[in-house]
């Protein structure tokens, strides 16, 4: 099966036409310019700037701030609740490697109002754009007047000027995606009664906006992502604006010349009246001919210009109740339509078969995923995903204590389809029954239903235990906040991981996950920590979870410490050579070395992506400094012979109250010389700087920390602390030299005085440290304890880390003692 130039994964079914949410204005040319103009990214960028190891976070011109980690192709999304819980509604999709995140209020805009490069998160992330790099977003403005006294709310520009320059400050950026949604409220024409009377308006004071665009930082040109031609238009009317489409490679070549013929799809809600929907249209001939991606309305039909051929249509259709909340997410699938001459079709969402779940404890729905893969009779592959969202947003609308609808989930089965496959899967996220605002669900249910032969005639699902593994996950923090949890299914034939998660759940805490569906799913957890705004984010290896099972896991308990991150392999990416897959760790290629370590690992092996207040790496060849950092990754230059490395890197975490928020110091040595033949790695993993080539694993070591702490980083009261110290190599490094030797001291006042640890012993593969319950008399507490390692391998790679505040001191004699293990 061919890997697709084009991978779309659509995130809800936002609603709007082109036409209805333009109005009587003119309707602007897109503010990027042609499509077909952006040149690709190169196999080895797309990696390093989609996500990848070292996770990525973009607060958008609409105030939604995205989380990106995993490797590209193979990426999760995460978007931050709001104060209220309320998950922010977006479109996601993918094209030619760069991962687009469009709130659902936005996406009939794309291309028209807002230039769709305020929304690709991989080019932010190329433009140091990203919230680690820039406070603000630079935009280009274009007023409907010359003289425009009504600032853009959040937007600071003149206001003076046809076209003006100015920026989004993203603490600010809210106010431009609150305008947004009153104008998309208002421009949609929703039928009255189904809208809270709070939630319509005016546009929102973007009247005298004609066009929003990404200004291109000075310096060098961008690498801009490569993308098909917009969606031709039909019979000579104006193209839709919400149209984006054309031929994923850009290249006009495959219908020029050729006969186009209009085809029209409407769509029909369950109650029989015209509806909104998200339209996905494919070539099935092969997906270089044509391909679009548009919004219908009740008032505008989708009207596309295709050549003669055979397509797909995958409509997401959605009965609205407010803004962009959908009571209902119907996908209606069109898999084999034939054009040969002008043709109309439509997406009747009564033509639906409803989906139920019934589990063992009492249930509601909290999100609902619907998402499919249609390969044409070429290879090439169009995937999508629809994520309904449930009860913290009909809250938001409805208000705490009153009455709202269940959020359900239909889909129209299809049969047989004749050209090429279908995949289908629905994904489910349930919650008990009730729960309000902030308040802690004391279970989840995460089920994945996925099949190769399109949409089945049954789609009700009745469980038993038996059918589901339990997982009691304990989250550990050290002091009281928030948190949030994603769990993204994986298919096999999906380019993309969607995500279901819980919102509002108190840390430190405990709390019940149980996992089915059919054909073993699986997972990729993550956790999303966002105590005083510190956006921490911590990722786990994707698994099976085993039905009938029960274990237990431990999340974000520390010291937090840099790691290589080790993939299972049940998610395998394309090959290296597309950019997709795993950057090994810490190898050498020829005679350089890249070192792509992440900065914290907690003690069960999930790596975090943290804020930092700052960083300094230095690499030190046979002991002489030769290059200086402030930032972690990087290719370092090597000899050919034999020659001794150092790097010592220091990690300085963002102020954000936590008294464990710990300076951590690694400082590695270790000899290397050019290899004569690479190492035989994984095949989701692939090397720098040329990916296309192999590379050899060095040979340094890390350590690994299992505190006896409770779930704030506090030790027991009044006894010495026992913990186990690991010692280890990257995963895959067949020729690994054995950890054998460990000094450890400690410090009692944050690294001002240290004492060497006498009790420590071989155990088990690793060593047992034992540390004294305080300072010795005289000592001075901070009320704090700070460690100090050294590990060594037989072949002399060794380790020397330091962690202020490694863990935290009973607060008083006696006090109770509470494992989070």
């Amino acid at each position: 099966m061919l890997s697709a130039t084009l991978a779309a994964a659509l995130l809800a079914c936002g609603g709007g036409s082109a036409a209805a949410l333009s109005g009587k204005k003119t309707a602007p040319t897109d503010p990027a310019g042609p499509l077909s103009v952006l040149p690709s990214a190169s196999a080895a960028q797309v990696a390093a700037t989609a996500g990848g190891r070292g996770g990525t976070t973009v607060t958008l011109i609409t105030g939604e701030r995205v989380h990106v980690s995993g490797a590209a192709g193979q990426q999760q999304v995460s978007v931050t609740p709001s104060a209220s819980g309320a998950v922010p509604l977006v479109d996601t999709f993918t094209v030619s490697g760069d991962l687009y995140v469009v709130p659902r209020d936005a996406g009939p805009y794309l291309g028209t109002l807002l230039d769709r490069r305020l929304f690709d998160v991989s080019l932010l992330t190329r433009l140091g754009l990203d919230d680690a790099h820039q406070k603000v977003v630079p935009v280009t403005v274009a007023w409907n007047a010359d003289r425009h006294p009504v600032a853009a709310p959040g937007v600071t520009a003149p206001i003076k000027g046809r076209t003006t320059s100015g920026t989004v400050d993203k603490a600010r950026a809210t106010a431009f995606g609150a305008a947004l949604a009153s104008r998309f409220a208002a421009d949609r024409h929703v039928p009255a009664g189904r809208v809270p009377a709070r939630v319509t308006g005016k546009a929102g004071g973007l009247d005298e906006v004609n066009a929003v665009s990404l200004a291109t930082p000075t310096g060098p040109a961008p690498l801009l992502p490569a993308a098909g031609d917009a969606g031709r238009p039909a019979s000579g009317r104006a193209a839709p604006p919400a149209t984006v489409g054309g031929t994923p490679d850009g290249a006009e070549a495959a219908t020029s010349g050729v006969r186009l013929y209009t085809l029209t799809i409407d769509a029909i809600e369950r109650d029989g009246q015209p509806g909104y929907a998200r339209i996905d249209v494919q070539n099935l001939d092969d997906l270089r001919h044509y391909w679009s991606v548009s919004w219908a309305s009740p008032d505008q039909p989708v009207a596309l210009s295709v050549p003669a051929g055979r397509y797909s249509i995958e409509a997401f259709v959605g009965t609205p109740l407010a803004s962009s909340l959908y009571q209902t997410s119907t996908f209606v699938a069109l898999p084999d339509v034939a054009v040969h001459r002008d043709r109309s079709v439509t997406a009747d969402a009564r033509t639906a078969e409803p989906m139920t779940i019934k589990t063992p404890r009492p249930s509601e729905t909290g999100m609902v995923g619907l998402g499919y893969t249609r390969e044409g009779a070429d290879g090439r592959e169009f995937a999508g995903t629809v994520l309904g969202f449930g009860r913290s947003e009909l809250l938001q609308v409805f208000g705490p204590g009153q009455e709202y609808p269940d959020l359900r989930a239909f889909a129209t089965p299809t049969g047989a389809h004749g050209v090429g496959t279908l995949h289908f899967a629905d994904s489910w996220l349930l919650e008990p029954p009730g729960r309000g605002f902030g308040a802690n669900p004391a279970y989840a249910y995460y089920l994945d239903y996925a099949g190769d032969s399109g949409v089945p005639k049954r789609l009700d699902h009745d469980l038993g235990a038996g059918d589901l593994a339990t997982v009691q996950e304990n989250y550990a923090a050290d002091r009281p906040g928030q948190g949030a949890e994603f769990f993204a299914p994986h298919h096999s034939w999906s380019p993309y991981d969607a995500y279901l998660s819980v919102y509002n759940f108190a840390l430190p805490g405990t709390r019940t996950n149980y996992f089915g569906g059919t054909g073993s799913p699986v997972w990729q957890p993550a956790v999303f920590d966002d105590v005083n705004d510190s956006a921490a984010s911590v990722v786990g290896t994707a698994r099976a979870y085993e039905p009938g099972r029960q274990t237990s896991e431990n999340w974000l308990r520390g010291p937090l410490v840099p790691t290589p991150t080790a993939e299972s392999g049940l998610v395998a990416p394309s090959a290296a050579a597309e950019g997709h897959g795993f950057m090994c760790p810490v190898c050498r290629q020829d005679d350089n070395m890249s070192f792509d370590v992440t900065d914290y690992g907690d003690a069960a092996g999930h790596w975090a992506y943290l804020p930092r207040a700052g960083e300094d790496l230095k690499f030190y060849r046979d002991g002489v400094l030769t290059q200086e950092q402030p930032r972690p990754g990087g290719i370092f230059p090597m000899l050919p012979g034999s020659a001794s490395y150092k790097i010592d890197w220091v990690t300085h975490p963002a102020p954000t109250g936590s008294p464990l928020d710990s300076t951590v110091e690694s400082v590695w040595a270790f000899t290397s010389r050019r290899p004569h033949r690479p190492d035989k790695l994984p095949s989701f993993d692939y090397c720098g700087p040329d990916v296309s080539r192999g590379c050899s694993l060095l040979p340094l070591v890390f350590a690994g920390y299992d505190l006896d702490v409770d779930q704030s980083g506090r030790a027991p009261a009044d006894r010495p602390e026992t913990f186990r110290l690991a010692g280890y190599h990257q995963a895959h490094e067949t020729n690994a030299s054995p950890v054998t030797k460990a000094a450890v001291e400690v410090s009692f006042d944050d690294g001002a005085t240290w004492t060497a640890v006498g009790d420590v012993r071989a155990d088990h593969g690793g060593f047992a440290v034992t540390v004294p319950a305080g300072p010795p008399a005289g000592g001075k507490s901070t009320g704090y304890v700070s460690l100090r390692t050294a590990l060594t391998d037989s072949s002399g790679s060794a380790l020397s880390q330091t962690i202020i505040r490694a863990y935290a001191l009973p607060t008083s004699a006696g006090a109770a003692r509470s494992h989070g293990r």
